[in-house]
């Protein structure tokens, strides 16, 4: 890229540029696609994925619920759709893997395409897991005996079956026919036991990653009618939602790899499948949901905002805006001035400053404190009225 020849071929129908001679560029030469629905139906199989039924719900309540979607969809605009759009171009134009591709840009962004590949790796290993639950829930469901909708399994213990329904609905309905009216008082206890009894559930479930995918919406499908049906859809959707997730991320990881070896274009997708496989066994025993949870919330946090800003530094000022927008008309990608100022204002400017100071956009100051008014009281000292909370927003990871 950054150095050579930048004079472009023309362009085929389906928008991608004729393939290279392998033999010219050191890469093995690539598959096309046959028509520009097949990309864009790849492309929206990677997007729409696990994370937009299991992770963003409860990353939405614990942060806020509907206010949330005010911060996602500006960081969606400004950060999301250009780092998306970026890594499109970048590997339909060049038709390199994450390690060539930035290192082409510069030598000084080698290390940039190894980031890219070490957190896709992480992602795609405890993914894996995801959909073994899913597929695992699939064959329960197809058994026609949903476990989790009875309290006689073997893993049940007395205190679910007996004690905790014992208190509720025994010692104090008791209690309740001894009061005038006990009609009345009855209705509105176990009105009451409703309301607190699924709040307090949904919001213990809500905070949990897998639990909203895993506990919550399977007891929602028990309540509807024929729920081996609804639950069979449910989690055969959830089971294909993640194949698709994982195909892109295993096709990036065996690119990386035939880019640096050619020679083992046949075997690596078995490689790479299996040592996955093996790295994802240890979240399989009893404490694999803590090793899973860790990987979760520190693999795609902060590292991916560091990459996209990087890559975007790259690509709009060492390899130069211009050439991109020549790069893109190039492929047939038409853009009108709005839209041509968007890109190149998000990969300049939006999209470093974002990153970097985005999450300081949505956390609260160390102004953000009670009254002093407020906190004046006989056994409030001058020590804790002074200190300040340290405050925990994860909602922009």
């Amino acid at each position: 890229m950054a150095g050579g020849n930048y004079a472009m071929s023309e362009p085929e129908a389906n928008g991608k540029l004729p393939a290279q001679d392998s033999s010219l560029v050191g890469t093995p030469e690539r598959a096309s696609w046959g028509r520009p629905l097949e990309f864009i139906l790849a492309c929206l199989g990677y997007a729409v994925g696990l994370g937009n039924v299991w992770r963003f719900p409860y990353l939405c309540y614990r942060n806020g619920g509907g206010a949330f979607l005010i911060p996602f969809f500006l960081m969606m605009i400004l950060i999301g759709l250009p780092l998306f759009y970026l890594e499109l171009y970048i590997g339909q134009f060049t038709s390199y893997g994450p390690l060539k591709a930035f290192a082409a840009i510069g030598p000084f962004y080698t290390g940039l395409g190894y980031c890219t590949l070490v957190v896709i790796s992480l992602i795609s290993i405890y993914y894996m897991i995801i959909v073994a639950w899913t597929l695992f829930y699939t064959i329960v469901s197809l058994a026609g005996n949903l476990d989790w909708g009875s309290c006689e399994n073997e893993f049940n213990t007395n205190y679910v079956a007996e004690q905790g329904p014992g208190l509720a609905f025994v010692a104090y309905p008791e209690a309740l026919l001894q009061m005038p009216i006990p009609q009345f008082w009855s209705i509105l206890f176990f009105l009451m036991l409703f309301i607190l009894g699924l709040g307090s559930q949904f919001a213990d479930v809500a905070e949990q990653g897998p639990g909203l995918a895993f506990v919550a919406y399977p007891e929602a499908l028990l309540q509807m009618p024929i729920p081996q049906f609804w639950s069979i859809l449910f989690f055969l959707m959830l089971f294909i939602l993640g194949l698709g997730s994982q195909f892109a991320g295993i096709e990036a990881i065996n690119t990386a790899i035939v880019d640096q070896w050619p020679q083992f274009r046949k075997e690596v997708t078995a490689f790479t499948c299996f040592t996955c496989f093996i790295l994802g066994i240890p979240m399989c025993f009893s404490g694999g949901v803590y090793l899973f949870t860790l990987m979760d919330w520190n693999t795609a946090s902060w590292a991916i905002l560091l990459i996209g800003m990087a890559e975007s530094i790259a690509v709009a000022w060492t390899y130069g805006i211009n050439r991109a927008m020549n790069d893109l008309a190039s492929m047939n990608m038409k853009l009108n001035k709005v839209l041509r100022f968007y890109w190149k204002a998000a990969w300049t400017v939006t999209v470093p400053i974002a990153s970097l100071r985005g999450k300081e956009l949505f956390t609260p100051t160390e102004k953000w404190k009670p009254s002093s008014k407020s906190l004046s009281s006989p056994n409030t000292t001058t020590s804790e009225t002074n200190q300040q909370t340290t405050y925990e927003n994860l909602g922009y990871m």
